[in-house]
């Protein structure tokens, strides 16, 4: 079964498409870490916000800017 696609939307480098860390964890496939976008969650006043990081550039952004292509 092929691993799903996202799209990440980075202010500095644009559209960057990339594996979901989560996804990639629960297979015996290797992503090369140039195509693993990260997910993690940081705190914030207002509670916990889910945040993603760049595989380029290393830019944390919000979560809602990925999505699957």
């Amino acid at each position: 079964m092929p691993l799903d696609v996202y799209r990440l939307d980075c202010p500095r480098c644009g559209q960057v498409e990339g594996y979901s860390e989560t996804e990639v964890a629960n297979t015996d496939f290797a992503v090369d870490a140039e195509s693993l976008i990260e997910e993690q969650e940081f705190s914030s006043p207002s509670g916990p916000v889910s945040k993603c990081r760049c595989p380029q550039c290393g830019t944390w952004v919000s979560a809602s800017n990925v999505e699957p292509t």
